[in-house]
């Protein structure tokens, strides 16, 4: 109003559409400054998105089975696919050496137990006639002494047929826990060494999840709760085990473990972690680029505020730390910038 008037004022004589136009036109101007945008609340806007990445499973204990003993192998009675049992046999080397090495060993010890009896009987003959003077002390010391050498060599004996009885054992080859056979590496007939490679077999008892995870997403990786294997049309419920602390030069990803809760999948099966994020999300629609930062225009009092996000990418859903009720812009966001004064329809 002040403007007419002072249009008016100082063109006294303005014809009336002339003044009417110059009106408009400052009118015009006057507005300009005020853009017209329309707002919403961020909590009708949000979700919370599924992440993913590639994964696989894999067993703690993928072992290539060795001999422990040198030895013929007389069989080795499974092949590639084969479930076997803890203590189920993998292979059977020829045991007749240690055999005739064990009943040898028993032999000797027998023989020691008889000497250690005869020492008891004569240290109790020379006891016996200590009492009476007819021996003398350092005779029963002598017979004490020689007790003491048989009972030492005994057992020692006592050792090697320990040790003979388990070289006996080892020629029965067993699975340290329940395995499935994945390669039989030596042959029936072969000559086995001490550390020759029988049998490759995986525990079955100890099977993870090892995921792949951009080194973004670990945050939201470490607070969910819901996270799942997809595989082969199946879901299984997994938990988060551990993190490695070491990101991968190339990838810019960590390595993950999970345990599985309950059923697991087949070791060697791909598929991919999924999980929920707990941290609310914008759709990438909503985002605005001013200068190098993207980010969202709120509204605060009649003014448009851009506020960069530093984690937000082109194209993909940003995460967001702000109450429900803050308004932002979404019609118009584009030709506003930040301090603009605006006018919410």
């Amino acid at each position: 109003m002040r403007t007419s008037l002072a249009v008016l004022a100082f063109f006294p004589a303005l014809p009336a559409r002339l003044f009417t136009a110059v009106l408009l036109m400052l009118a015009s101007m006057t507005c300009h400054a005020v853009q017209r945008v329309t707002t919403a609340a961020i909590g009708d806007l949000w979700f919370f998105p599924d992440r993913e990445a590639p994964a696989e499973v894999v067993s703690l204990n993928d072992s290539r089975i060795s001999a422990e003993v040198n030895a013929r192998i007389l069989s080795i009675p499974v092949t590639v696919g084969d479930l076997v049992p803890k203590d189920g046999v993998l292979a059977q080397l020829n045991p007749t050496d240690y055999d005739l090495s064990l009943r040898g060993a028993k032999a000797d010890g027998d023989a020691f137990k008889a000497q250690i009896e005869l020492a008891k009987n004569q240290l109790r003959r020379v006891a016996t006639l200590r009492k009476t003077r007819s021996a003398s002390e350092e005779l029963v010391n002598q017979r004490q002494s020689e007790l003491a050498v048989l009972k030492a060599h005994q057992d020692e004996q006592d050792a090697v047929i320990r040790r003979a009885r388990h070289d006996l054992d080892r020629c029965t080859v067993r699975s340290p826990f329940r395995a499935l056979v994945i390669e039989r590496i030596a042959s029936t007939g072969e000559m086995a060494r001490t550390g020759s490679k029988l049998v490759r077999i995986l525990d079955l008892d100890t099977l993870e999840l090892q995921a792949s995870v951009q080194a973004t997403d670990i945050a939201s990786l470490r607070a969910t709760k819901d996270a799942d294997f997809a595989a082969l049309g199946n879901h299984y419920p997994v938990t988060l085990k551990t993190v490695v602390a070491r990101i991968d030069p190339v990838r810019r990803s960590q390595e993950v473990r999970f345990s599985f809760r309950s059923d697991a999948a087949l070791p060697g099966t791909t598929g991919r972690l999924i999980w929920r994020t707990t941290l609310p999300h914008l759709p990438p629609h909503l985002l605005v680029r001013r200068g190098k930062y993207l980010g969202l225009l709120l509204a605060k009092d009649g003014s448009a505020r851009f506020m960069p996000l530093e984690d937000a990418q082109e194209g993909r859903p940003a995460a967001v730390a702000l109450p429900a009720d803050t308004r932002i812009i979404v019609d118009g966001r584009f030709r506003v910038d930040d301090g603009d004064e605006i006018m919410v329809e």
